[in-house]
Parts: structure tokens; sequence; C-alpha cells
């Protein structure tokens, strides 16, 4: 590897200063792929070490699932629990709501206790349906259940254009039908996914398991992806900004808009590692922002009077 690769680099900022006054004067595109690969890193080292516990959880759910509906039969004329399917039932499991209905019931009788959870599904013979509460006004709404020839794979709406989804997206045919999640990514943007088939006959939870282990892999990396990469851009334009600002009082100084943002995102590497720990080992009280930001301007401050120690020294 070269001098100034990804890794040598991520080496030398996380053990002293150094190399910034090279970095600094990097391309900006160069910059920005080091950070892009840098998200990428530590977003997959979160995504590894949280995978027993997905897993166990994953585990959890389904056995919870299991023992309240049975398996998931598919027939000719619809889809239903095995256990008591002309029974109605209402349940919740970590702020998610799932309702099965034996037919599709009244709007007024659709029960929805989104007060209390965040997300569920409802439950016909006909077809099961995500929603999603993004903000009191504001739901993602999708198909649980969804073939190729499903007319809306899922929704922006209201509360009020919850039943409308279900009532128009029944299923007619129950051939050729896989299972689909969908969660919001940063800014709402929805990722909707078709997972496994589903067969006729009796389907099993535990069938599931390993495409929603890689759904929520994928959904918890690209967060954590964006996360990086918008804060450290976001911080970085802020500190460059005022930076180049401050700096041409001094036309001694060449401390341009281009180099502070480098160093400002070079700066930033330390700070993503220490906020990834934090993070991985659950602190409470301090979240991966506040530590990102509290690392960097400290980093920030100890690279700027090093940079100043180095232009006294110059003009002895």
């Amino acid at each position: 590897m070269g001098k100034n690769s990804f890794f040598k680099i991520l080496a030398s900022v996380c053990t002293g200063t150094k190399l910034f006054d090279e970095i600094s004067k990097h391309s900006v595109f160069r910059t920005l792929w080091h950070l892009i690969l840098i998200a990428l890193l530590l977003s997959a080292v979160f995504v590894l070490v949280r995978t027993p516990e997905l897993s166990s959880d994953i585990s959890d759910v389904n056995t919870f699932l299991q023992e309240e509906f049975g398996s998931v039969v598919v027939k000719s004329d619809g889809v239903y629990p095995e256990i008591n399917p002309e029974k109605p039932r209402n349940i919740n499991y970590d702020f998610t709501e799932i309702g099965y209905y034996p037919s599709l019931p009244n709007k007024q009788n659709l029960e929805l206790n989104n007060k209390l959870n965040d997300r569920g599904f409802v439950w016909t013979p006909k077809g099961i349906t995500g929603w999603i509460k993004m903000t009191p006004e504001k739901y993602v709404v999708y198909q649980g259940l969804a073939s190729n020839k499903s007319p809306q794979w899922f929704n922006m709406t209201d509360k009020k254009g919850l039943y409308p989804y279900i009532k128009n997206n029944r299923l007619k045919s129950f051939n050729n039908l896989y299972t689909c999640l969908c969660a919001p990514l940063s800014g709402d943007i929805p990722l909707f996914m078709l997972l496994s088939p589903i067969k006729k006959g009796n389907n099993y939870f535990s069938d599931f398991s390993s495409n929603i282990y890689w759904y929520s892999s994928i959904m918890t990396g690209l967060k954590f992806v964006l996360m990086i990469f918008f804060n450290a851009l976001f911080y970085s334009l802020l500190f460059a900004l005022f930076f180049s600002i401050t700096g041409r009082r001094d036309p001694q100084r060449d401390f341009t808009f281009k180099t502070a943002f480098n160093t400002a995102i070079y700066a930033g590497f330390p700070a993503m590692i220490i906020g990834i720990v934090f993070t991985i080992s659950k602190m409470p009280w301090l979240d991966y922002q506040t530590i990102y930001l509290l690392t960097m301007f400290v980093y920030l401050i100890v690279i700027m009077q090093g940079k100043r120690k180095k232009e006294f020294n110059g003009k002895k």
C-alpha cells in the first residue's frame, strides 16, 4: 500500500497529526472517497458485531409468532394462521402490532393502537398489509405479501389512507407470492424489499429467518453509512466555512476552504471510530452524533494548535 492509501491515512490520523499538512491538500473527490470507505467499513463492523444479538432477536420473534399463530397457511382462497383461523386477535410485540381478522372489518372496527406502537401488520385472508408511523400524520403502508402483479407495493399516506390502501390491495391470486418488508431510511425514504417466496401449504415463521436477517443487516448498514457520511459532511462544511473566513484575515496563512474541509473530514475519522464503539456499547446518555461532534472538535483544536505552533516556529 502507498503512503497515502486509505488504511495508511486511517492509521496515521488515529495516532497523530503529522500527516494533516499533506492530506489537507488532497482533492475533495479523494477525501470524499475516503469518507465513503470509512463509512462502509465502520457500518460493516457494526453489523458484524450485532449479528449474534440480531439473530437472537429474530429467533425470539419467530418463536412468539409461531406460538400465537402456528404456521402461515396459504390456500387457494387466502392466507390463514394455522391456529384458530376463525378467531380475530390483536397482539403487540416490542412496539409492533399484529392484527388478524378472519375477514376485512369495517373501517370503524379496524383497531390500530398507533399511540403505543409505531409499526404493525393487518392480516386478513386476502393479504397482509404492513404500516409504519413516521409522524402522527404520515405513514408508510405496504404489502407484506405481494406478487409481481401487485398494483401498489407501498405508499406514503396519512392515517385516513390506511384503510383504503388495505381494501384496494387485497390479493386476487395466491400463486407466486413473496413476503415483503419495508422500513424508512434517513430522510424518510422507504426501502421496500421482496424477500423469500411463500409456498402453498404451511410456511413456518422460522423459514423467513435468513431473509429477515439479511434485510435487517442491509437496513442497519445503510442507515449507519448515511448517518456517518452526512454527519461528517455537514460539520466539516461548517468548520471549513468558519476557518476559511477567519483564516483570510491573515494573508500569511494558507488555510483555504478546501484545506479546512479536508482537515475536518480526516479529523473526524477517530471520532467516527469512538462513536461506533459507544453505539455498540449502547451507552444510554451519549449517542453517535454527540460523541462524533465532541471528539472531532477536541481533535481539531489539537490540530490547529499544532499548525499555529509550526507557523510560529517558521517565523523565527
